[in-house]
């Protein structure tokens, strides 16, 4: 094995809250960054609807939205998984790999079903206040939180093993662009990068964008500053 291979078989992104990063050929970072998202969103939203009094209906239609785009990007992401990675992993692994990739599947539909609870969650606390509904919506956070967040310890301990031992990059590469990326309408593109690279540690941030290349680049510097604002009007009662 050359220093080349050995450094690619080396170099996994660690983020904060991530399980494990498996060792193999492919860059995995742009994935580990989307759970990163994931992971922080749901704790910030768990605190964020634990701290703001229900009759702050500004404030509600804030939470209410923004979270509507993380349940956007977390709905796309399983569907490319579902549709686009786990067809080509299951027959590339043994019997036991693709029973673990049918059950984290089968997860992404309770996944659903809480994700639509809290979304009706937040519908309910529009003016005027819901008491009870501000109570169940903070019970469907957690419930959320915690079925994300050990469906995401999973992937990352089963599907990405089984991804670095079957795939090469190339192949990954065409996944990635067909399934995940080229989905993505423009208009979002322009709120994803800024939420993805949202309190990412500055050395793993700069070296995404160093291989992500100029335009991404442009377009961070470009936003991060009207999303971080907008970050501390939502989230305003987190501290």
């Amino acid at each position: 094995m050359n220093a080349a291979t050995l450094h690619a078989w080396s170099s996994q992104v660690r983020l904060p809250g991530q399980a494990v990063a498996p060792p193999g050929p492919v860059d995995l970072t742009r994935t580990y960054l989307m759970h990163h998202a994931f992971r922080r969103d749901l704790a910030d939203f768990t605190a964020a609807v634990a701290a703001t009094p229900p009759d702050e209906p500004v404030t509600w239609l804030s939470l209410a939205g923004r979270w509507r785009f993380l349940v956007t990007s977390m709905l796309r992401h399983q569907a490319a998984e579902d549709e686009g990675l786990r067809p080509v992993l299951r027959p590339l692994t043994d019997s036991a790999g693709r029973a673990a990739l049918d059950d984290l599947e089968e997860q992404h539909r309770a996944i659903e079903d809480v994700l639509g609870a809290c979304t009706r969650g937040f519908d309910r606390l529009a003016p005027p206040p819901d008491v009870d509904a501000h109570a169940r919506l903070a019970a469907s956070l957690r419930r959320a939180a915690a079925l994300v967040g050990s469906h995401l310890d999973r992937e990352e301990q089963e599907t990405m093993r089984i991804l670095q031992e079957v795939l090469t990059p190339e192949r990954w590469a065409q996944i990635e662009e067909t399934h995940y990326t080229s989905t993505l309408p423009p208009a979002d593109v322009v709120t994803l990068v800024p939420w993805l690279l949202h309190r990412v540690p500055g050395p793993i941030r700069r070296e995404h964008l160093t291989r992500a290349g100029r335009a991404q680049h442009l377009l961070w510097l470009a936003t991060r500053a009207g999303f971080t604002r907008r970050e501390r009007l939502t989230f305003a009662h987190t501290g």
